[in-house]
């Protein structure tokens, strides 16, 4: 019995052995490599160059590595670069003579996309034909990528990205996929802004449309702890410009929560104060037109407290309702306790768009209340001979002027 064992198992690995050489001989790295090569210039009009590629045998199938993959369109404004490039083909389909991927692995790649006007319009005539029918893929992995993105409005720089997913396509379906991964973190610099981007997991379904003119996101998830951000949309190209919106929602979590979200600069500026509360987003639409990007919304606090160091008192019960778009934030039915006297509040700030100020707001903010006397007394600076035992003190105020990224506010 071991015998037979013995014989089965040593003829198994001697059928291994001999396809293994046999696919050595057969498959020429290089060759198929010059072939994918080819393929990708075709297929999208962009500049293609591989290093050297490698044969690499397993029992799921037949890969070729390949070193430092770089792709380019005509006037470098889309660059994609790659460390190494795992292609593992189908063991099956190749004996029969058919080329099928069966699994692709991007170690260490890193995207620059330059969307400034001029080098957006240069590269928009560089794409030929429809190149997604050529990654169709059962599954690709992206490890320890990273994602440059320059604009008229900042740059974005996005690392640590880990992705996996697939992709299919039919000619007469068009594409569909999936990813999932995370983000390890980054940051975004404009004019007059240098905010840090926080590390997330993500999960995203999508689906292309025949002609790639349009793309349909179903389920967008982005996830960090307990904070959800739930979207879905669609875009179209238009004027070779991606036009469209996502809409979603972010359900109320604690502001402990949300505050491991802020960047580690406005972290530091807070440091001190003590913030308690419910933040949530229920409704929430990232539009993209005329080449920019436009978040509009709007966001609930409720049951918020702050203290402050050396403060008299303290601000609870607080609530508000505020709408933000790309220019302004407006601030409604807000209002709370002050100490022991209730408060209402409004207010708006507008962003400037003037060269000479970049970065800065004008806004104006008024607050309504009644504090009571032996509040005020608490507020007031102690003075010699003075005391108030009794009445209230009905305020109506409101302050406005210029708040600059950088320097106080002049009101």
């Amino acid at each position: 019995m071991k015998r037979r064992v013995l014989i089965g198992a040593g003829s198994v690995l001697g059928v291994i052995v001999i396809t293994a050489a046999v696919l050595a001989v057969v498959i020429k790295p290089e060759r198929l490599k010059e072939k994918a090569v080819a393929e990708i210039r075709q297929a999208t009009g962009y500049l293609v160059e591989a290093g050297p590629a490698s044969l690499k045998m397993g029992f799921t199938g037949v890969g070729i590595r390949v070193a430092e993959l770089r792709i380019a369109s005509p006037e470098s404004a889309r660059r994609l670069t790659v460390d190494e490039v795992d292609v593992r083909i189908k063991i099956g389909p190749l004996i029969r003579k058919r080329l099928e991927l069966d699994h692709v692995i991007l170690r260490r790649p890193e995207v620059h996309l330059d969307l400034t006007g001029v080098s957006a319009q240069n590269d928009a005539a560089a794409e030929s034909t429809n190149p997604l029918a050529f990654f169709a893929m059962e599954s690709w992995e992206i490890t320890d990528g990273s994602y440059h993105q320059k604009t008229d409005a900042g740059a974005l720089h996005l690392k640590g990205l880990d992705l996996k997913g697939k992709f299919t396509w039919s000619d007469q379906e068009g594409g569909d996929g999936e990813a999932k991964g995370s983000l390890n973190g980054g940051r975004f610099v404009g004019p007059g802004q240098n905010w840090s981007v926080p590390g997330a997991a993500a999960t995203v379904e999508f689906k292309v449309s025949p002609a790639a003119d349009s793309l349909f996101l179903s389920h967008v998830l982005l996830e960090k702890d307990s904070v959800i951000l739930k979207l879905k949309g669609a875009y179209g190209l238009e004027n070779d410009d991606w036009v469209g919106e996502l809409t979603g929602i972010m359900d109320p979590v604690s502001w402990t929560e949300v505050q491991t979200l802020l960047p580690p600069e406005l972290q530091q500026r807070l440091a001190g104060v003590t913030l308690a509360g419910t933040v949530g987003v229920p409704d929430l639409r990232i539009e993209r037109r005329a080449g920019k990007t436009f978040p509009v919304g709007t966001m609930a606090l409720e049951g918020f407290s702050v203290e402050i160091p050396d403060a008299p008192m303290g601000i609870s019960e607080a609530r508000a309702r505020i709408r933000f778009w790309h220019d302004r934030v407006v601030i409604e039915d807000a209002g709370g306790r002050l100490g022991e006297d209730s408060f209402t509040l409004s207010g708006e700030v507008v962003t400037l768009s003037s060269e000479l100020s970049p970065g800065s707001h004008v806004g104006s903010l008024s607050i309504h209340s009644r504090i009571k006397g032996t509040t005020l007394t608490r507020v007031l600076p102690p003075t010699r001979g003075f005391e108030l035992t009794q009445g209230d003190l009905a305020v109506d105020l409101t302050l406005s002027g210029t708040v600059g990224t950088d320097a106080p506010p002049s009101i």
